[in-house]
């Protein structure tokens, strides 16, 4: 293994082959009942089903494993699968905060066996990772975002230091637990002009990371780390922001139609998976 700077603590060690997404997140993802087993990954340039990850030396081992276990470990476990969806399950048994027609809110603090802490960590260690380091892929493409002044704040963040000022991030799930989109996409410029933001979607859970001294105060109100509650949402924006995505990145017809067709296919495997759990 090289020897190098870790990115994350700054010292001299020998580095790891780390990973853009954990790596065990797209091995549960595989389903290998389909006629392709392979996630579906939403890139800023492409929509991809394959089992390839991104890597590069990027950390060290203890700083590896400060990742797996401040929130990557957790995460995968309970975010969205074809026959389960612990999370979406927790905040079903509890009492909402506020509901309209889009989204309801939980206080996320409240929730039995919600890990708060650790939905935070994971969400903030990848969309560091996006932007400390430009990560290419096998075809030569390079992926990554740029968190500007909030990249070095965010990196003492998770190194236990405070949570940065004029920064915001928004954690809600998919409202319905039915028809959840087994896919990720990776972080991803989102579209505001006077803040910046960045989405991460993976099964079931979307992330929004707002920038910036012009957050407005609605998005500073659902952050999940400003409010006592630590709110989290399930919403139907995350089913349209995902479906949006899906079909922004999709280049032409043909891969338009296969990524469908997988689609399909997961929602009959999660039926038949449905049935069969039925007493």
């Amino acid at each position: 293994m090289p020897v190098g700077k870790c990115k994350l603590c700054l010292l001299e060690k020998e580095l790891r082959k780390s990973h853009y997404l954990p790596k065990g997140l797209l091995r549960y993802l595989q389903e290998h009942s389909l006629t392709n087993p392979n996630p579906v990954t939403v890139t800023p340039d492409s929509v991809l089903q394959t089992s390839q990850q991104i890597t590069d030396y990027l950390l060290c081992e203890d700083c590896e494993q400060r990742f797996n276990l401040n929130g990557e470990r957790w995460l995968i476990r309970h975010m969205a699968r074809i026959d389960s969806f612990p999370i979406w399950e927790m905040l079903q048994e509890s009492k909402p905060l506020a509901a309209n027609e889009d989204r309801v809110c939980y206080a996320g603090a409240a929730i039995p066996g919600l890990r708060m802490d650790q939905l935070l960590y994971f969400a903030m260690s990848v969309f560091w990772r996006g932007s400390v380091h430009s990560w290419k892929d096998r075809g030569g493409n390079r992926h990554g975002i740029d968190l500007g002044i909030y990249e070095e704040p965010i990196r003492q963040f998770l190194l236990n230091g405070p949570f940065p000022e004029d920064v915001a991030l928004t954690i809600s799930i998919w409202r319905a637990k039915g028809n959840v989109v087994l896919a990720t996409y990776f972080p991803t410029p989102g579209d505001t002009s006077d803040y910046s933001t960045f989405l991460l979607y993976i099964p079931g859970i979307e992330f929004l990371l707002s920038l910036g001294q012009n957050i407005p105060k609605p998005t500073r109100l659902s952050c999940s780390v400003r409010t006592p509650q630590q709110v989290i949402y399930a919403s139907h924006s995350v089913k349209r922001n995902t479906r949006q995505a899906f079909k922004r990145y999709m280049s032409g017809p043909d891969r338009l139609k296969r990524i469908e067709k997988t689609l399909a296919e997961v929602e009959k495997v999660k039926a038949k998976k449905s049935e069969r759990s039925q007493p």
